[in-house]
């Protein structure tokens, strides 16, 4: 039988949800003003460990999925349409933030955490989005 989850946990899901990241939902979610950020990522990993939050982690997830009917393939196919067009319109800028949309989706650009800052992104590898954005520096130059 399922454990009922404290607000705090269920808090700390619901974020996890939304953000994707563990430590940011247990900042929001758990009081961490006197917490070490080494402290507040164990703690973060201890409480995603608990099979209760697991289980209603995915619950959630399956629910968001199901109501709003998307999944990866299809955000793909949304961003490479999207790309597409912005090709064909010659839009340098569309074009490369459908690539960008398309690397994070895909994990080649990962949110780095250092200090206070939470929202630089470093590309993790390479792919045929080096192509596109070579092509459409290069069309934006030429304009």
């Amino acid at each position: 039988m399922k454990q009922k989850l404290t607000p705090k946990q269920e808090k700390f899901c619901l974020v996890y949800i939304e953000t994707g990241n563990a430590s940011e939902a247990y900042r929001r979610a758990y009081n961490t003003s006197k917490m070490k950020t080494e402290s507040v990522n164990r703690k973060a990993f201890e409480v995603l460990e608990n099979v209760n939050i697991t289980a209603r982690v995915e619950e959630i997830y399956k629910t968001h999925q199901k109501r709003h009917d998307v999944s990866i393939d299809s955000l793909t196919q949304e961003l490479t349409d999207a790309a597409k067009f912005a090709k064909e319109m010659e839009n340098p800028s569309a074009l490369i933030q459908a690539i960008i949309a398309m690397a994070k989706l895909h994990g080649f650009m990962q949110k780095r955490v250092s200090g206070d800052v939470r929202h630089t992104y470093e590309i993790a590898e390479t792919s045929q989005a080096d192509q596109w954005i070579a092509e459409a520096y290069e069309k934006g130059r030429a304009n």
